[in-house]
């Protein structure tokens, strides 16, 4: 068993640039590790994020269901305890697809 000591917040796998379909489901990375367990909070384009599509799981993953054209954009994660904190961002792309008519 491994002993976690005391410390600020780390992020073991940072977000990255990714690119989803409209309708899809995307799980942008954000694993955090620190002693207490850090909070994870995130962001789009600098506002927070809320709303019952949006879910941070148990590591600090973020999970978006349903992905719409609004959702593209520059995602952060900050990861705070009371030792300290970090963030890190990762761009989300949602292709636009043009209907050629016949």
């Amino acid at each position: 068993m491994v002993k976690v000591l005391p410390g600020p917040p780390a992020i073991k796998d940072l977000p990255k640039d990714e690119t989803i379909s409209f309708g899809k489901k995307v799980t942008i990375s954000c694993q955090v590790v620190g002693k207490p367990v850090p909070d994870v909070t995130w962001f789009r384009n600098g506002v927070k994020i809320i709303g019952r599509r949006y879910s941070t799981l148990e590591r600090g993953d973020l999970v978006i269901k349903d992905i719409q054209f609004s959702d593209e954009g520059v995602y952060t994660c900050l990861a705070e305890n009371i030792h300290g904190n970090i963030s890190a961002s990762g761009k989300l792309i949602v292709p636009k697809v043009e209907c050629i008519p016949h």
